[in-house]
Formats: C-alpha cells, structure tokens, sequence
C-alpha cells in the first residue's frame, strides 16, 4: 500500500516541474506494477493501482496546480504532503497524503483554508458552503489487500470494475474571513484525503 500513497506525492511533484508521462514498474510477477497476475493466472489489481486512480481524479478536468497563495492548510502531521489543483469548472481539490510510518503517527484533524478559486468559467463564483472528502486506505503499510478508494476495493475483482458503493464524506465550511473558506478533514496516518470543493 505504501506504493499507492507515494505515486500521490511522486506524480504531482513531477507534473509540476513540466513532465507530462511517468513508466512505471512492468511484469506480471514483480510487486509494484498497477495490474499484474496471481500466483493462479487470475488479473489483480495492485496498491499502486488505487494511487493512479486516485492522482487521475485529482488532475481531471484539465486541472491546473493551485498556487500557495490561493490554499493554506492548518496541523498537517509529520511527514504529510499537500497537493491541490483546480479544474476548468472552478472546482477545487485538496489532495492530503499521511506518509508518517511511525507507530506513534496519529489522526490529525487538518485545516483546510481556500481563498474564493479562480475559475475559468465564472471567476466570480462563491466558494461553495459544503464538500466532500474520497479517502484511500489500508490495514496496514504493507497491505496488499484490503484497500479501499471511496469505500471501493478492486479485492476479487477480474473485470476491472471495483465492487462496494462509493462513499463521499460530506464536510461542512465555514467562513475564515476576508473572502476565505475554512474545512477541516481528519488524516490518519498512513492514508491519503482529497477534499473536493465544487
């Protein structure tokens, strides 16, 4: 799983130096490729899978990285990276990654403060007073299975088709003045959180 959470930090930082493809591991029997087979010839979906489809998410849309002075955050924890863009539709998503392998690594409750986003389609559109939070996580660092993008697994899964409902977590804003919007979004450790406004 620790694949899934660093591809969310690794892409992100290379996309925003200009790089527009990244290869990755290949091979049916090595332990980092996105899709690869059992021991019994059935396909698998891999952790490092869940993090591509996560970044894709992040970077839909023709997104575009929003600047430092558009987004602060609040009690991010130790070794936690802040990745953030905006799409065509002003739609504003905050990609938090907990990276901290420490046992003594805890929930966090993160502060997210967004300055109104400038939006390609109406720059002078209100920054909306509810979003939602997709969350990736796993038993363990190690865990191969188990994991779970939006409430989703891929776990017995062939067709490429995750199995379970989707879950969005409904987070509330509140004003953080001077035209700004506050939410807060708990972080566990060893997990990754988009918060999605818009």
């Amino acid at each position: 799983f620790i694949s899934a959470l660093w591809v969310l930090d690794w892409l992100p930082e290379i996309s925003k130096t200009g790089a527009v493809s990244q290869n990755f591991h290949g091979g049916p029997s090595g332990i980092y490729p996105p899709i690869g087979f059992s021991k019994d010839g059935e396909i698998e979906i891999r952790p490092l899978y869940y993090g591509l489809l996560l970044f894709s998410e992040l970077v839909a849309n023709y997104s575009q990285w929003v600047s430092t002075s558009t987004l602060v955050t609040e009690g991010l924890p130790a070794k936690a990276v802040v990745h953030a863009t905006v799409d065509v539709s002003g739609r504003v998503k905050v990609l938090l990654v907990a990276k901290d392998i420490a046992e003594s690594a805890h929930t966090t409750a993160v502060t997210v403060v967004i300055t109104k986003a400038k939006s390609n389609v109406d720059p002078t559109a209100s920054v909306p007073s509810t979003a939602h939070v997709v969350r990736l996580t796993a038993p363990s660092p190690s865990a191969k299975r188990g994991i779970e993008l939006a409430g989703q697994t891929f776990d017995n899964t062939v067709g490429g088709t995750p199995r379970g409902q989707r879950k969005l977590e409904l987070v509330k804003a509140s004003a953080a003045g001077s035209g700004k919007t506050m939410y807060r979004v708990n972080l566990p450790p060893l997990s990754a959180a988009m918060l999605v406004v818009g």
